[in-house]
């Protein structure tokens, strides 16, 4: 059989003996595929069994599992099919059942009916579609179909907010590395960087790969912690404060999941009182190889160890943050012993922090040539504040209170989002909580100019209304306005003001950023088929070996990634030559 070009898969060699190979297109054998949670042979190329899955009818009218046209099982192998033609049950509850066809029990699908129109559906039974389906439980992948193939593009935007954010979760997954999670929701994505930590006697196995990380980062598969344990902290933060939320959309444990998955890693990252590694791998190595995670081959030093001789407040500051929020996020859940752990862990990394003070540009050379920070004085503010919110521990807040105007940061007229080097504006809406100290209401008042100057500065504006931040758009515009919205979120969280327009604009901005904008195109893979970016700077996703190689569209789908987002002009290309970071939303 010929093996995958682009892809790594498993088949029957001519001995009956399994293996895995890189090729092209397979011819595979096997046909006993479990459509339910058991992964199967043809997972990694051909994925025809991650958790749940559709069978459809090709055009020669062979029954099948996976995306497009590539499987052609044995109908009568699949225990939850029948092989009797569907009929419309009496009172149709879908557009499947209305043409005939039955109706997923265990997934959300899109097919596409006899008009060409294009639906989404949930229902009881499993579907017997003519069209190609994905595997993975929301929408269906064709990258041939063109752009305009969906009807009224300019109603695309998706108000289905609680489907968005299981999609940026994840995002995260895509992002994961170590041991893959038992129950995935990202059929492609498998065990990666097993020996992280090994050249050190250590075990720095898990977290992401740039999230701009034990997740990778972006498109590239350095651990940077900086960015890490940030993204870490802000996905921790919108648990805590919108609490309710996640519940109410099914979202809280898979939340709890993506959070743990970080902070374990930074635990790991700490295996001594005042020893903490703040890196795995190196970029100059890195960039030489497009390749997914699951296929790494490189060198993956383990660097920026930091020591009393060797500190740096900006990297722990931030470390501390994450796990002080994941902390609290366990607390709230229930789960007292991972909330302990990681409070444990978070007040000694931040003592650290505030002990021995330092940029991290200065020991850790290696990330900052990609990440260089610069000034540590926001994260060990937003440290402190964190620890105390975690801890109740009174010393953290003076800490927080007295920094923030012996380190200049107070007084100053705040002009941009928060982000993974600068924490100004995040200090100040987390500080501005009702009852967070004795000092809150001083906050709350900068807090109040922060979302007013930008709701009434039309300049701070791309044409089509998506926030834009002078000091910091220009890379990756979408993510800026993502984060400077979510500041919106938690003041309308903390103080609910009576005034809709703070709300308003936050629908706005999410909106902007799903489709309701100037070139009538998502910015969220995995939100609307057919109008969603297909070209996204990642490599695991693309599934070539160079970003300039087939396949001329991502194989993969990278569920729930930002793109990096418009010109002010409102112009956006889905270029993956544009490296402008994709984020989470």
């Amino acid at each position: 059989y010929k093996c995958c070009k682009y892809c790594r898969i498993e088949y029957e060699d001519a001995d009956g003996k399994w293996g895995q190979e890189n090729g092209e297109w397979c011819g595979i054998k096997k046909s006993s595929c479990d459509v339910y949670y058991k992964e199967c042979f043809s997972s990694p190329a051909f994925p025809c069994c991650s958790k749940c899955n559709v069978i459809y009818t090709d055009e020669e009218g062979e029954w099948g599992c996976g995306i497009r046209d590539n499987c052609k099982n044995n109908y009568n192998s699949y225990s939850k099919t029948s092989t009797t033609t569907p009929t419309p049950s009496s009172e149709p509850t879908c557009w499947a059942e209305k043409l005939g066809y039955d109706c997923c029990k265990h997934c959300t699908v899109s097919y596409t009916d006899e008009s060409g129109d294009w639906g989404i559906e949930d229902d009881d039974v499993w579907c017997g579609i003519l069209q190609t389906c994905n595997i993975d439980f929301d929408y269906a992948i064709d990258m041939e179909r063109p752009y305009n193939s969906i009807p009224n593009p300019e109603k695309l935007h998706s108000r289905d907010y609680a489907r968005i954010l299981n999609l940026n979760l994840r995002f995260y997954e895509c992002q994961w590395s170590g041991k893959a999670p038992e129950h995935k929701q990202v059929y492609w994505r498998y065990d990666s960087a097993l020996e992280d930590g090994a050249d050190v006697g250590l075990d720095l196995t898990g977290g992401y790969i740039p999230l701009k990380s034990s997740f990778y980062d972006a498109g590239d598969h350095v651990k940077f912690n900086l960015p890490m344990s940030y993204a870490m902290t802000m996905l921790a933060w919108g648990g805590i404060d919108l609490y309710e939320n996640y519940v109410a959309a099914g979202q809280i444990d898979y939340l709890l999941q993506m959070v743990n998955h970080g902070a374990d890693y930074f635990v790991r990252c700490h295996p001594e009182k005042e020893v903490i590694y703040a890196q795995v791998g190196v970029g100059d190595i890195d960039h030489c190889f497009w390749v997914p995670p699951e296929l790494m081959t490189m060198e993956r030093p383990t660097v920026c160890k930091l020591t009393p001789d060797n500190g740096a407040s900006d990297v722990t500051g931030q470390m501390a943050a994450a796990l002080a929020s994941a902390s609290i996020l366990n607390k709230k859940y229930g789960n007292t012993e991972k909330a302990e752990l990681y409070l444990k862990h978070a007040i000694e990394i931040f003592d650290f922090a505030d002990k021995y003070r330092d940029v991290y540009n200065n020991p850790c050379p290696e990330g900052a040539s990609f990440y260089p920070s610069a000034s540590y004085k926001d994260e060990l503010v937003w440290g402190a504040a964190w620890v105390y919110r975690a801890s109740g521990d009174e010393k953290y807040y003076q800490k927080a209170d007295e920094y923030y105007d012996s380190l200049a940061l107070s007084g100053r007229n705040l002009i941009g989002p928060i982000t993974w080097d600068d924490a100004s504006s995040g200090i100040v809406f987390l500080m501005s909580k009702p009852g967070f100290g004795s000092n809150w209401e001083r906050y709350l008042g900068e807090a109040q100019h922060y979302v007013d100057q930008y709701l009434n500065d039309k300049g701070a504006r791309t044409d089509g209304g998506m926030l834009w931040y002078s000091s910091v758009s220009g890379w990756g515009s979408a993510r800026h306005a993502m984060a400077g919205t979510f500041l919106y979120c938690i003041f309308n969280t903390y103080h609910k003001p009576t005034d809709p327009k703070y709300f308003n604009f936050i629908q706005e901005q999410a909106d902007y950023v799903l489709g309701n904008n100037p070139f009538n195109r998502s910015l969220v893979v995995g939100s609307i088929p057919g109008h969603e970016p297909l070209n996204v700077h990642h490599r695991g996703s693309h599934g070539g070996y160079s970003p300039l190689s087939p396949p001329e569209h991502n194989m993969y789908p990278l569920y729930g990634a930002l793109a990096g987002g418009p010109l002010q002009n409102d112009f956006w290309d889905d270029d993956r030559n544009n490296c402008k970071y994709i984020s989470f939303i």
